[in-house]
């Protein structure tokens, strides 16, 4: 109403009559009233929408809410609710919304109002258990938009309670359940149990399992969220340990026992937090049984232990291959992998562990690496003082720490987001390269300037052959993902380990070489002042030259692995023998290849190799003699056998990934040879790739 004059009128019944006139499909259109009006128009009664809703939707929360119990719970009653909120909270970690799953508990709302001492620190417990993992996840940033939804559509996760107040309040309430349980099997003890005695001790026995289950998950998250914290990594190890003691009990319990859906109970209702939903939801939630909620729990359990033993890893290259392998083989869920990366390197702290700085990490791995002369003690007296060495070094270890810290953070992605975000580290490693030979070029200079040309044999660029060797990791390792997740064709396995053993681990074992070398050199400034020359010297090398070793072996195997398979490839395609899957009307080798290695282009060293220079380097044409096809053969068995005697000599320290290795030379190089003899007598074969023994390197058989 306007000033008492206006006056509303009812034309709905109208509005029907005047809609009934129109035929299926008809619109009516005005000229004031377009499309552009149509699809900006609001919804009514939709509270995304119409701000007149919201009231209705808060009445209809509270009315729940108000039906609720809130004191003098039975075991029985409360063990139900504890078994479905644990669900819910798994069910959202697993991708679910918080609308759908955490927030179905009416308990949850406002757990102010609780009365019973037990159900209310569990309550307050699984908030905070859901604030803790929320942070962690959303600070790590490792997840995407379909793996997890961070948003608690207005909801308190307990925000005025402290943590400690939170593991403090599960505290007394484990100790008033622990004291009833005493109490009542000392009264077991003295009379004669009836049924429901017995049920109602289970009740209590397995409630609280359920309350340490909730303190002990809620703890060691804390104790690794926090990487200064008190709690010693032995002590962790040993709550990880009971926790997963206390979910195998509630596994094995639950297997005898037929579920109760949360939603069946009382306290549970979804339709209520149902209007905080987008119209367009994308999907129904459908919320995990307790067992498979137990089964997650435990795996979690697994993987958090392997998450304590990271301390003991030295180095960032060991880091980063821990954490590769960890994505790789384990499967964590986006909880861990957050944990994981949180840590090692609290997010904002620039720190490892909260103690170390990342760049002073980054000097000790330059130092082992290869020793340069810009972090080698020595040489300290003749750069301190230099101008540009202040400048270029801070400058340099800056920009390698942002682009490390970026790294590790890939590695905690899923397989195929690391991928995807390989490709754009590897722009942010041609600019670091270009920063390490300004370094080099800088310390060379003072060097030369210093101590004159006898010293430049030991300033080889130790900075650059370090930015070189991370550089060609990620490039062999945005490859192999590649092969991992099954993105190439069976066309493309040729030119693929063309590329990873004629440029990638051949730039990779360069630089492993170079990095040796510089160990092994004795030092200038020693042999200048006349120190360190006889034994200790001649001792020093044989130590520092085995720094190596064993990953210059493994990348040698991949090599000649990779040359095998190249090779062997190369002749199936000549012989026509190579699978097909599908139509090749359109195929153009020069587009998929240009595609496959474009990210490359980004770095400086190795540089991109063109398609020209790849088919020339093979030399294979239309016009390529049959009896080539044979010379490939040899060639690739060449290359197996040499893959296979190098691991079989050193059987004692081999790892999982070279014993696959190793399966697949041994395998290869058998079909290889019966290939090349079947080919000599003009009689073709078909054949099949297995990826069984390792993800990347197939093993060649024979269809039968």
């Amino acid at each position: 109403m306007l000033n008492g004059e206006s006056k509303w009128n009812d034309v709905t019944e109208q509005f029907k009559d005047a809609c009934g006139a129109l035929k299926v499909g008809e619109l009516l259109h005005d000229n004031n009233f377009g499309l552009f009006e149509a699809m900006s128009a609001f919804e009514m009664m939709d509270p995304k929408m119409d701000s007149g809703m919201l009231d209705i939707v808060n009445e209809q929360m509270k009315k729940s809410v108000t039906e609720l119990k809130y004191s003098g719970f039975t075991y029985e009653e409360m063990l139900p609710i504890f078994d479905g909120t644990i669900c819910c909270v798994t069910s959202w970690l697993e991708g679910g919304s918080m609308a759908q799953t955490v927030f179905t508990n009416l308990y949850l709302h406002d757990p102010s109002k609780i009365e019973d001492r037990v159900l209310k620190a569990f309550c307050v417990g699984v908030l905070k258990l859901v604030a803790i993992c929320k942070e962690v996840i959303t600070t790590t940033a490792v997840y995407e938009d379909e793996h997890f939804q961070p948003s608690a559509h207005g909801f308190h996760l307990a925000d005025s309670i402290s943590e400690q107040r939170t593991l403090g309040m599960l505290k007394e309430a484990e100790d008033d359940l622990s004291k009833c349980l005493r109490h009542r099997r000392s009264n077991l003890q003295s009379e004669s149990p009836t049924e429901s005695d017995s049920k109602e001790l289970s009740h209590l026995e397995r409630l609280l399992m359920r309350l340490r289950i909730l303190k002990l998950l809620i703890s060691c998250l804390l104790a690794l969220r926090y990487s200064g914290t008190q709690m010693t990594s032995e002590a962790l190890r040993k709550n990880l340990e009971k926790l997963q003691d206390l979910v195998k009990s509630v596994i094995e319990e639950s297997k005898a026992e037929l579920p109760v859906h949360p939603l069946d109970l009382p306290s549970f209702d979804i339709t209520v937090t149902s209007r905080l939903l987008p119209p367009s939801f994308p999907r129904a939630i459908q919320l995990m049984s307790l067992q498979d909620t137990m089964n997650m729990l435990c795996v979690i359990c697994d993987h958090l232990q392997l998450a304590v033993t990271m301390p003991t890893i030295t180095g960032l290259v060991g880091v980063m291959d821990f954490f590769d392998k960890f994505t790789a083989n384990q499967n964590p869920s986006i909880l861990v992998r957050s944990v994981l990366l949180y840590h090692y390197m609290p997010t904002g702290t620039n720190k490892v562990f909260n103690k170390t700085k990342l760049s002073e990490l980054i000097l000790d791995e330059l130092r082992s690496f290869s020793c340069p002369p810009v972090v080698n003690p020595a040489f300290k007296s003749v750069l301190a003082t230099h101008e540009h060495y202040k400048l270029v070094l801070p400058a340099f270890l800056a920009s390698s720490s942002h682009v490390l810290e970026n790294l590790l953070a890939a590695k905690c992605n899923t397989r195929a987001r690391q991928r995807e975000r390989l490709a754009f580290l590897l722009e942010e490693l041609g600019v670091l390269q270009v920063e390490a030979e300004r370094v080099d070029t800088v310390i060379d200079s003072i060097i030369r300037e210093k101590l004159g040309e006898k010293a430049l044999t030991h300033v080889a660029s130790g900075v650059g052959t370090w930015t070189l060797y991370l550089t060609t990791r990620c490039m062999v390792n945005y490859l192999v993902l590649g092969m991992e997740l099954e993105l190439y064709d069976v066309r493309e396995y040729g030119y693929v380990f063309w590329y990873l053993s004629e440029v990638l681990l051949l730039w990779n074992t360069s630089s492993l070489f170079r990095a040796d070398k510089s160990l092994a050199e004795p030092n200038f400034m020693d042999s200048k002042s006349g120190s360190g020359k006889k034994k200790g010297k001649q001792k020093k090398p044989k130590s520092v030259i085995n720094i190596h070793q064993d990953e210059l072996l493994l990348v040698r195997c991949m090599q000649h692995l990779c040359g095998g398979l190249h090779r062997l490839l190369t002749a199936l395609k000549m012989a026509a023998m190579l699978p097909t899957t599908g139509d090749y009307k359109f195929d153009n080798e020069l587009v998929r290849y240009s595609h496959r290695f474009s990210p490359f282009a980004a770095v400086h060293f190795p540089q991109l190799v063109s398609y020209e220079a790849y088919v020339k380097a093979v030399g294979v044409t239309e016009d390529t003699p049959p009896y080539v096809t044979v010379d490939f053969l040899r060639q690739s068995y060449s290359n197996f056998e040499t893959c296979r005697s190098v691991l079989d000599n050193e059987a004692g320290k081999r790892s999982k990934e070279a014993a696959a290795m190793l399966n697949v030379a041994k395998n290869n190089l058998v079909v290889t040879k019966i290939l090349a003899d079947s080919l000599q007598k003009e009689v073709k074969r078909k054949v099949k790739f297995d990826f069984s023994a390792h993800k990347v390197f197939p093993m060649i058989k024979f269809v039968t």
